[in-house]
């Protein structure tokens, strides 16, 4: 308990300096954090849209600390991004709930896997189709456009390793752990770079 007032007072504290638009993201994400482990996180649907709002808030809050403009474009890649990975781990949570491998949390009732893969399926199509209306719109040079591969192969791949592994349950071990797209992400980024250096 005190622990978390410590760490509340030293996040209020650091970004206060940075004026009145990083303090007000961080008491939203502090209340939306709040409302996610008080009950969002136990309604159906809410509990994934809550953590892709998360991540939008967190997102925003870095570019607002810089104060480096981005594109809206990239603000709906992050919230479709964040919600294909929160939907992928209640469908591995679902699985090895299925399988008796474990416990499963009160949501995972309101869902079906079947369900769950026509919503994951949905929401990584639009995540393409949102970042490659970003590269077409980011710079007049329209170059981006030669990242579009890399994102539709991670996304591939991860929707691979998440029918033959149910490796979802924790998504942040396969982007850290899988080389392919790891590979597919440094390739990205280094493409990024030198486009936009170029540009």
């Amino acid at each position: 308990m005190w622990l978390a007032v410590v760490l509340a007072a030293v996040a209020v504290a650091l970004v206060v300096p940075l004026g009145p638009g990083s303090l007000a993201l961080l008491s939203a994400f502090a209340a939306l954090q709040l409302g996610y482990t008080l009950g969002l996180k136990h309604v159906v649907l809410v509990d994934v849209f809550a953590i892709a709002a998360l991540f939008v808030v967190r997102a925003t809050a870095g570019a607002v600390a810089v104060e480096v403009p981005i594109s809206p474009w990239l603000y709906l890649c992050t919230g479709l991004l964040a919600l294909f990975l929160a939907l992928g781990k209640r469908r591995a949570e679902h699985v090895l709930v299925e399988s008796r491998e474990t416990p499963g949390r009160r949501v995972l009732d309101g869902y079906t896997v079947p369900l769950i893969d026509q919503f994951v399926s949905i929401v990584a199509s639009a995540t393409i189709v949102a970042y490659a209306l970003y590269t077409f719109t980011a710079h007049d040079s329209k170059a981006l456009m030669i990242t579009i591969p890399y994102v539709v192969f991670g996304i591939f791949r991860y929707l691979l390793l998440l029918h033959r592994q149910v490796a979802g349950e924790e998504p942040e071990q396969v982007l850290l752990r899988d080389l392919p797209i790891l590979t597919a992400v440094s390739a990205w980024a280094v493409t990024c770079a030198v486009v936009l250096a170029l540009d």
